[in-house]
């Protein structure tokens, strides 16, 4: 029974040869016309004529996207015609090529044929990919690190090793591929004995090497490709990243195979893609030395996989946190980095590492905030970092910041609004807080968010405030502290400086009235305080508004305040706006006569009825309501208005009677005209009052 690491996969492979003519001679798989086609080209002799010392050799290439093809070619002088060669095609699947633990082990298992010995080719093999050789490695450290930076440093020029035979660099070719991650090696393509240019698909093959007495030839038949003489270049330096990659083929004496294999998902397959992961690896290693800053390595990720959505896993494995690298040198990387596009702030998971350090380092994400408050355009990376900071920190903590600098505050508030819906934070002015404003009146908020955050504003005390958001926002502001106003449960009333603010904005505040769906009490109460019932804005919007108030709101007549809308609403009818004018005073004038026989109306209410008024009587110590009732019949009989409406004024019979009884003589006339036309009718008035009307219809 054999052990995991000794179980045995299946391979299929194919036999190419001459019989009249180069041809497929036997196959243990059918992998099509075309594949079948590509294979006969490649399996043939790499060039017109042999030259010594290449008579046999290598060569590998991608099939398909699922099938690899490494080939061992013979040159077969014994056969009837000059240039016929034996090649035996070993196929593996992308899978299984990646699981090949030691590809230097491959050449063992080709075959050369003998005569009538083509059946052997016709059954796949059963190969163990974990065998690894125990041979000494014959690469020199100096040639493959000259050999990986030729091959890697350019990505598609071709790469010819000029040698005196196809064994010398062999292994070396063997290795470099072996190397090479899964995704990479499928589609790297090799000879070790081209005698001539060979290409995949029209393209010249990625490495070849090449007979140095043709060298020449190849240079005309492919102009920008490099041309390598290793024995030559044992002086020659070559980049660190170079080395390490060459020290790993030579004995494994580093980790980048398998720092390459495990974060190489989601990088190109194309060969300059191995030196930037190479180049990764020695920055990181530096950084985990002290040997280099964790900014080096953010620019050294940026600059290499400059694409967002390039090399995540690597970005995100390099640049988490560790307990080997200072996470704030990590974040002040990513933010100061010219090259923040390559970086996924939610990938890096920036938000919640910022919250992170503002609770263990709050003196250096202070430092970040600092520095990125205020600028015009940031990253993602940068944004993601404040908004993070800006949940973590308090209000208090914010206050400060922007004393330092006042543009921190509209930049953690626009990110938060939660301190935006603290008191503290509009206590002060400065210029911090009208940034603020500016901010929050670009914004979309929801009006949940904006009743906050009015709420807070009035009760910062702060008397600057409501001028400032009138100044930011405009008549938006209005709408703003009305919302507010206007919510359940908010019972406060306005500081004088607030309805100072508000008193200047006449057109807003009827405006936002007329289309407010609901009204809470206050609300209403606390327009008829701030509006002039005879501006001319209010007497142009005329009485519909208040008469749906009033028909909405009819059972809270009763509480204390709503007195203002009464007065509000009755001085606004007396001004006769328009048809409506009789209705509104009649829906009004009993409650507020009995509010002033009780002494309940304030100076303020009835200043605002004062002035329809006739002139104060000298026998009646308190005469507002005989005044009252006395302008209420002027009105009447100055517009002409239905005496039906005037019938409706009252509730109480007394006050009916009292008030023909206190009527002017020149009033006697539109009285007896709606008196006599009363008769037979009831107008929709109690038993009572129209009890009252018969008798002073038949008087």
């Amino acid at each position: 029974m054999t052990t995991p690491q000794e179980e045995l996969t299946t391979v299929h492979q194919a036999l190419h040869g001459y019989a009249d003519g180069h041809r497929l001679l036997a196959s243990s798989s059918d992998v099509g016309r075309e594949a079948s086609g590509l294979m006969l080209v490649l399996s043939d002799m790499s060039g017109p004529t042999m030259i010594p010392g290449f008579e046999s050799y290598l060569t590998g290439y991608a099939l398909s996207e699922d099938l690899y093809v490494v080939a061992r070619t013979w040159y077969a002088p014994e056969m009837p015609r000059p240039g016929c060669v034996w090649t035996h095609s070993l196929l593996f699947s992308s899978i299984d090529l990646g699981r090949v633990q030691d590809l230097r082990t491959l050449p063992n298992v080709f075959r050369r044929p003998h005569e009538n010995s083509d059946s052997d080719y016709r059954q796949p093999l059963h190969l163990s990919l974990s065998t690894r050789t125990t041979s000494p490695s014959f690469v020199r450290r100096e040639e493959a690190a000259q050999l990986i930076s030729t091959v890697y440093g350019e990505d598609e020029r071709p790469v010819f090793v000029l040698s005196d035979n196809s064994d010398l660099y062999e292994a070396l070719v063997l290795s470099l591929w072996a190397q090479q991650w899964p995704a990479l090696k499928q589609t790297f393509s090799f000879c070790t004995g081209s005698l001539a240019l060979r290409k995949l698909h029209d393209d010249p093959l990625d490495v070849q090497v090449i007979p140095a007495s043709r060298s020449a030839r190849f240079e005309r038949n492919s102009p920008d490709g490099m041309f390598l003489d290793l024995k030559d270049m044992d002086e020659v330096d070559s980049p660190r990243w170079a080395s390490e990659a060459a020290a790993d083929v030579v004995d494994r004496g580093t980790d980048i195979r398998g720092f390459m294999w495990e974060h190489a998902h989601g990088i190109e397959t194309r060969r300059g893609a191995f030196q930037r992961l190479a180049s990764a690896y020695v920055r990181w290693m530096d950084v985990l030395g002290g040997q280099a800053s964790a900014a080096s390595l953010v620019e050294e990720l940026g600059t290499s996989f400059p694409a967002v959505s390039e090399a995540t896993e690597l970005k995100r494995v390099l640049l988490d946190r560790s307990p080997h690298v200072p996470e704030e040198t990590l974040l002040e990387g990513l933010v100061r980095t010219q090259h923040a596009a390559a970086f996924d702030a939610e990938e890096l998971g920036i938000k919640d590492r910022a919250k992170a350090l503002w609770a263990t380092n709050r003196q250096s994400i202070e430092t970040l905030i600092l520095l990125l408050a205020g600028k015009r355009k940031i990253s993602p990376v940068a944004d993601a970092l404040l908004s993070g900071a800006a949940e973590a920190i308090g209000p208090r903590d914010a206050i400060r910041l922007a004393a330092r600098r006042p543009v921190v505050m509209p930049a953690l508030v626009s990110r938060n609004l939660s301190l935006a819906k603290s008191p503290a934070i509009w206590a002060d002015g400065g210029s911090g807080q009208k940034l603020v404003l500016s901010t929050l009146a670009r914004g979309r908020l929801s009006r949940r968010d904006r009743r906050s955050i009015v709420g807070a504003m009035v009760r910062s005390g702060n008397a600057e405030l409501p001028a400032n958001l009138i100044s930011s926002l405009g008549g938006e502001a209005i709408t703003w502290v009305l919302e507010w106003l206007n919510s359940p449960g908010t019972f406060e009333e306005l500081p004088q400086h607030w309805t100072k603010a508000l008193q200047d904005n006449t057109s807003e505040l009827v405006t936002w009235f007329e289309r407010a769906s609901k009204l809470e009490p206050s609300v209403a109460v606390t327009l008829a305080k701030l509006l002039d019932p005879l501006s001319p804005t209010v007497r142009h919007r005329g009485t519909e508004p208040w008469l749906k108030a009033l028909k909405r709101h009819r059972a809270d007549r009763e509480l204390p305040t709503w007195s203002e809308v009464l007065v509000f609403s009755l001085a606004l009818g007396f001004s006769n706006p328009d048809d409506g004018s009789p209705a509104l005073v009649a829906s009004v004038f009993q409650p507020v006569h009995d509010a002033a026989e009780a002494g309940l109306l304030s100076q303020r209410a009835w200043k605002k009825l004062e002035q329809f008024f006739p002139q104060r009587t000298w026998w009646k110590r308190d005469d507002r309501p005989f005044r009252l009732r006395r302008a209420l019949v002027d009105k009447f009989v100055q517009f002409q208005w239905p005496f039906e409406e005037f019938v409706r004024c009252f509730e109480s019979a007394e006050t009916l009677r009292e008030t023909l009884d206190s009527s002017r003589w020149n009033a006697r006339a539109y009285l007896l005209r709606g008196l006599t036309s009363f008769e037979g009718s009831d107008y929709g008035i109690s038993p009572s009052l129209a009890a009252e009307v018969n008798k002073w219809a038949k008087w």
